[in-house]
């Protein structure tokens, strides 16, 4: 079960375009929820729909603003740590300082390759039993290349650099599947009565682009008998307490990128001063696909469209999905100072990176296979049909990063250790000048109560041997900034880096570094929000105590990232 390739252009193609669609029926027959046919409603003007978009949350926010420890081969060897100071092309990611250290101009680059594994387990919110699940994911990519040079000078140093570099990669792949009872993405898509306008006494128009795609897909059906008796007027197609399978499947992709300019020169003796203007440009996608199957509990669903009577459901498919493109900038400063002969010290100061953010998003598409009738479906193979899916523009600013580093460096060994801080309560978000309104406060008050500080720790070590071979290894540590981990559960999201190198010196001129770091994380993932139908309206027994509760799917999530790199000195 794969995300249609179709699917994720036309979400594109369709942000700029707006389409009215108009469909206009006659309200069949008015009777109670138990007894009644479902009553056919006119939905006018879906073209007002947009007005409710797919604004980013805190956790969005921050998994822009998240990055890899380290980004050449060598440095990953070391899981990044380099802040003291290191004479290559990685110090204009940790310190630009370094730069002054360098021994002779260099060029170089390297690829990469990413595997990612995911060990998904299925967790029913009541009753039910779910699989363990393993997707594996691979990409390979260029994931560096860059320039420095030395100028030569009678006196101290002088070094200018350049660089591109790979920061961050989200491909990963996760599957899951079980079977559960009391829970239904149909009860998510229910609509609030309070967003559905009655002027005429049918259904004039949703509020919510996701009831309506879900109305116009089969997943939810209008009732106006209800309606007329004060009653709640909606029902899902998965009635609360029955049984269903679900099968996901769930796609992450894109990358974070950084185009480094730098210098550094000696201010003092053994005393570097350095900085960086630093590009970043990128994406996210998201996308899901949730396969309902029903266990015989929903044989009586029943809904009318164009005069056709549908009875009884057979299966939902759903799917959502967003892509972030994000383009930002930064500013890197530091000093790299040798305190002793064989002792490095260094600190250094990342800017807030201000960013622009440009989202296109499908908020649901859905299809309704039913055992009598056919299939209703709404956005999932039918280019018209828009709604649901748009754009909008929003900007982040993250907090600045204060590091340190110390560095010993004799004979044949290296020990470089790393600290960081970073506020991630002062990470903002804001709208965009251009685009559709919305309302940044709720996102903003939840970074600030949910997210705290945290220092980001990372060392490593090398050690020489003379047959001009290096073996390296490392690790570092991410911890979770969401304070009380208010954001998920209980579940802490802390990362954890293990690495390890080889470097050898094919010639005085041409190095060879390949490199290697495994990220692990738990990080637990519902595929739709919980919906406590009592307070979607006058909502009668027995729905009116129903609570559709998504599951989780806990996803152990193990990421090797191999890195081969060259460096030519001249």
């Amino acid at each position: 079960m794969k995300t249609d390739a179709t699917y994720s252009d036309r979400t594109r193609v369709l942000r700029s375009v707006r389409r009215w669609a108009w469909c206009t029926a006659v309200v069949l027959v008015f009777f109670p929820l138990w007894s009644a046919t479902p009553a056919e409603a006119q939905v006018r003007d879906p073209g007002l729909l947009n007005a409710n978009t797919d604004v980013p949350d805190a956790d969005d926010i921050f998994r822009l603003s998240e990055r890899l420890p380290g980004v050449t081969a060598r440095s990953i060897g070391l899981a990044g740590a380099g802040v003291a100071g290191r004479g290559d092309i990685s110090a204009l990611y940790t310190n630009p300082a370094g730069l002054g250290w360098a021994e002779s101009s260099q060029a170089g680059g390297g690829f990469s390759i990413l595997t990612s594994r995911t060990d998904a387990t299925y967790q029913p919110p009541g009753p039910g039993a779910g699989l363990n699940l393993e997707s594996s994911t691979p990409n390979t990519t260029l994931s560096n290349f860059s320039a420095l040079y030395k100028v030569p000078t009678e006196r101290g140093a002088l070094t200018f650099a350049a660089s591109y570099h790979r920061s961050a990669d989200f491909t990963q792949e996760m599957e899951y599947e079980g079977e559960a009872v009391g829970t239904s993405v149909t009860g998510s898509l229910l609509p609030n009565i309070q967003n559905v306008d009655f002027p005429t006494g049918e259904i004039d128009f949703f509020e919510s682009p996701r009831a309506f795609v879900a109305f116009e897909g089969g997943a939810i059906e209008f009732f106006e008998g209800l309606r007329q008796n004060g009653e709640y007027p909606f029902q899902p197609a998965v009635f609360p307490g029955t049984r269903i399978q679900q099968i996901g499947e769930v796609d992450r992709s894109g990358s974070i990128n950084e185009l480094n300019f730098g210098a550094a020169f000696e201010a003092a003796e053994n005393v570097m001063v350095g900085g960086g203007a630093n590009i970043i440009f990128g994406s996210y996608e998201f996308r899901q696909e949730l396969v309902e199957i029903d266990q015989g509990g929903n044989d009586n669903y029943e809904v009318i469209r164009g005069g056709t009577t549908y009875t009884g459901l057979d299966q939902i498919l759903y799917r959502d999905g967003y892509q972030d493109d994000l383009v930002g900038f930064n500013l890197r400063f530091g000093v790299s100072a040798k305190v002793a002969d064989e002792l490095t010290f260094g600190v250094a100061f990342e800017s807030p990176t201000w960013s622009s953010v440009d989202r296109t998003y499908t908020l649901a598409a859905v299809q309704t296979t039913f055992d009598q009738g056919g299939v209703l479906s709404y956005g999932i193979n039918d280019t018209f049909q828009s709604q649901g899916r748009g754009g909008l523009d929003y900007e982040t600013r993250t907090p600045l990063r204060l590091s340190a580093g110390l560095k010993y460096d004799a004979d044949n060994l290296l020990v470089s250790a790393d600290v960081e801080f970073v506020d991630w309560s002062q990470l903002d978000v804001d709208e965009s000048t251009t685009g559709p309104v919305f309302n940044v406060t709720p996102i903003q008050d939840a970074i600030e109560d949910n997210y705290s500080y945290v220092f980001n720790l990372r060392g490593g070590a090398e050690y020489r041997l003379d047959q001009g071979l290096s073996i390296r290894a490392g690790a570092a540590y991410r911890p979770d900034p969401r304070e009380g981990r208010a954001v998920a559960g209980t579940t802490a999201r802390d990362r954890l880096y293990l690495a390890g190198g080889l470097g050898y010196a094919v010639s005085d001129q041409f190095r060879i570094d390949l490199g290697w770091m495994q990220e692990r994380v738990d990080d637990p993932f519902s595929p739709y929000n919980a919906t406590d139908l009592g307070t979607l309206g006058n909502v009668p027994q027995p729905l009116n105590d129903a609570t559709y509760l998504p599951p989780v799917v806990q996803q152990d999530v193990s990421r090797n990232l191999f890195m081969l790199g060259m460096t030519i000195t001249f």
